[in-house]
Parts: structure tokens; C-alpha cells; sequence
């Protein structure tokens, strides 16, 4: 991230690992911050596969 100041505190600023890798990759790409659907960032791995399942209709 050349000629990017990031503070060491920023990590903190967000709720989740996801949510910080979602502000970084905003602020690499200069795109819109992608909506995270809260039942995937709380879910376990088996309610991850549960959803994964019901969206591929097994």
C-alpha cells in the first residue's frame, strides 16, 4: 500500500476481520464498500455450509 498512511489502531475501528479486509480493499481499488450480509459474518462453518446448501438448492 505505497503512499498510504494506515495507523495501527485502524484494525480496531472494525468489527471483524472481514469488515477490516472489506475497508482495505476499498481503499486499494477505490470501490464502494460491499454490503455484508450478517448472517455471514456470524455464522459458524456448519450454518456457512447450511446457506451455501439452500442457495445451491441441495
Amino acid at each position: 500500500m505505497a503512499g498510504r498512511n494506515l495507523v495501527p489502531m485502524l484494525v480496531f475501528d472494525h468489527p471483524s476481520a472481514a469488515a477490516f479486509a472489506a475497508y482495505l480493499r476499498e481503499l486499494l481499488f477505490e470501490t464502494e464498500e460491499a454490503v455484508m450480509d450478517e448472517d455471514l459474518v456470524e455464522a459458524g462453518t456448519e450454518e456457512l455450509f447450511d446457506i451455501l446448501d439452500a442457495e445451491l438448492g441441495r
